[in-house]
């Protein structure tokens, strides 16, 4: 016969059962309203394309509908779970024949085992014997209700098979649902798929963008021209432009002239892709304003001029030989700087950083400028140069660039001429000849020299016989420490007889001038070769020179007979002269004679 603690086992039992129901019930609850959310997700994700807000915000809501259905299903009909007497009051209400002995059994004992007294022991275990005996054949677990619990893991089975199969279908799309929650620019997989967007790495203002989109030749390539739909970024105006096939799985479009940054989505058969950013950046450029007077120029120390004003940044003149210095500030960040010479010759130049505070009192602003300077750039000849720059973007200043002018004024050689004498002449061993002459430059005369050959009568013979010229120098002398720039008619008197000269000698002189410009040594453009000079040298220098006079030397005699002979030429000229005069003279009283004639009548 069984006991009073074997009914205790039984009443546990159902506990424990009625504990597996609920648990049991909530899963497959909680599992259907899973399954449910999941699929109600996919599909008005994939209808409406929810953008990425909307779409954390359906997954917050589904999340907190399944937190509620374990909570509301599953935790407090947990924390429902009856005691003995809850069970046992259950039973007897399904099985009136007990009237209240379970009850009244349970609550006696459990009352007696705790001392106190609950009347006569007899009475108290013929109740438990009766208790025992009538409740052993009844079925207590008839009090679980376990049809909720089939209906919800029927239900449960069903909507699992469903969604294995479409998982099992289409895999790509349920992928995608979940990386919708990660990444906001991920899309559901379409029949065309696009493997690649090419664009250009730098979008640069006002210049034209083509975008070129590859189809993946493995999906569903669209026979029709897709879409390129361009809005500038803060404006709701979007530009649309056709995105053709150029072939085979290639499609591409142009937008011209783009002057800001822009959203850019692709669509193409059934795919539409997420706007992406396209950052239009401006071309690196002198800043002419900021810039200021960034030319200086340093003229040739020969000179003793003062340096000219400094100049907005442009074309470049100076003397020949004078250096410019030059900065200038950029437009944009650079990341190098040069100045290309037309000749093929390159400036780098170097960048230094300046911090500036502007303005006054809570209104001053610390700025910074980012200088590139040049500290010597030769003007040396004419030509022309432009900036090359690079900013930090990789972006080249405007192609082609701006060529601007390097005139390279000259500094002119020296002019000299010789006034006396001004044709050949013959001249006495012991003469001293009387020269006169005059010279100007730009910017002063350092010194003149006499040149001359001496040519012996058995040189005059051989016309291949080396002559040597020899100089005399006399330097100009200075004005206030200034050389002179113009010398007027200048006499001097050059003794002849110190150059020990022979009857039959020539004496072939000119003058030669220079100034302090080396530049103007150098072996002049198509000079002629004079009779009697030297093959001219390359490397030799080179100096300014007059017309040349030759001296033939002669005897004092046949100086004095050619002296008389001059005198005698003079003499008949004179007589020639005056006996013209005396002709005339007759000839204008003639014509008076003539004129008072007419006036008497």
């Amino acid at each position: 016969m069984a006991s009073l603690a074997e009914l205790q086992t039984r009443i546990a039992a159902v506990r424990n059962k009625e504990r597996t129901v609920v648990i049991l019930s909530g899963l497959f609850r909680t599992v259907v309203t899973l399954v449910v959310t999941v699929l109600a997700y996919f599909l008005i994700d994939w209808l409406f394309d929810l953008p990425y807000p909307a779409r954390l915000l359906f997954a917050g809501t589904g999340l907190s509908v399944i937190g509620y259905v374990v909570w509301k299903y599953l935790l407090l009909e947990l924390a429902r779970i009856q005691d003995d007497d809850e069970i046992a009051l259950r039973v007897e209400s399904r099985n009136a024949d007990l009237r209240g002995r379970l009850i009244s059994t349970l609550q006696l004992s459990r009352e007696d085992k705790a001392g106190k007294y609950v009347g006569s022991p007899e009475l108290l275990s013929a109740l438990e014997d009766e208790t025992v005996r009538m409740s052993e054949p009844l079925d207590f677990f008839k009090i679980i209700n376990t049809e909720t619990v089939m209906k919800f893991g029927m239900a449960a089975a069903m909507i699992l098979v469903i969604k294995m199969a479409l998982v099992f279908r289409f895999p790509d799309y349920f992928q995608a649902l979940g990386v919708r929650l990660i990444s906001p620019n991920a899309s559901f997989p379409t029949k065309t798929r696009v493997k690649e967007i090419k664009q250009p790495q730098h979008i640069v203002r006002g210049e034209d963008v083509p975008i070129e989109v590859i189809v993946d030749e493995t999906s569903e390539i669209p026979h029709q021209p897709g879409t390129l739909f361009f809005q500038a970024v803060n404006k709701e105006t979007v530009v649309p432009i056709e995105l053709a096939p150029i072939g085979g799985t290639t499609f591409k479009g142009t937008l011209t002239k783009a002057l800001e940054d822009m959203k850019v989505v692709v669509w193409i058969g059934d795919y539409k892709s997420e706007p992406f950013l396209l950052r239009v950046l401006p071309r690196p450029e002198v800043d002419v304003t900021a810039s200021g007077h960034c030319i200086s120029y340093k003229l040739p120390e020969y000179t003793r001029e003062k340096d000219p004003p400094a100049e907005k940044f442009g074309g470049m003149t100076a003397l020949v030989g004078s250096t410019a210095s030059v900065k200038f500030v950029a437009t944009k960040p650079l990341a190098s700087a040069t100045i290309e010479r037309s000749d093929g010759r390159n400036f780098p130049l170097q960048k230094r950083v300046e911090k500036r505070i502007e303005g006054e009192g809570e209104k001053k602003v610390e700025k910074t400028l980012e200088w590139w300077e040049l500290s010597s750039f030769p003007i040396d000849k004419s030509g022309s140069f432009h900036v090359a720059l690079v900013d930090t973007d990789g972006l080249k200043n405007s192609q082609p660039p701006v060529e601007y002018p390097i005139d390279a004024r000259p500094d002119n050689p020296p002019a000299i001429r010789l006034i006396k004498p001004s044709k050949d002449l013959t001249i006495t061993p012991m003469a001293k000849l009387n020269v006169s002459f005059s010279a100007r430059d730009d910017w002063g005369l350092r010194t003149l020299w006499i040149v001359y050959r001496i040519q012996t009568e058995a040189q005059l013979a051989n016309e291949n016989a080396p002559v040597e010229l020899k100089r005399i120098e006399r330097p100009f002398p200075k004005e206030k420490d200034a050389l002179p720039k113009v010398v007027p008619p200048t006499p001097f008197v050059w003794d002849v007889s110190a150059l020990n000269l022979k009857v039959g000698d020539q004496v072939v002189f000119w003058l030669e001038a220079d100034d302090e410009c080396a530049g103007n040594d150098n072996m002049p453009q198509g000079r002629t070769r004079r009779a009697g000079d030297a093959p001219p040298d390359p490397n030799a220098k080179y100096y300014p020179r007059s017309g040349d006079v030759k001296l033939t030397v002669i005897s004092r005699e046949d100086k004095a007979l050619e002296l008389q002979a001059e005198v005698e030429r003079l003499y008949q000229l004179i007589v020639q002269q005056k006996e013209n005069q005396e002709e005339l003279k007759a000839k204008v009283r003639i014509l008076l004679e003539e004129i008072q004639k007419l006036k008497q009548q």
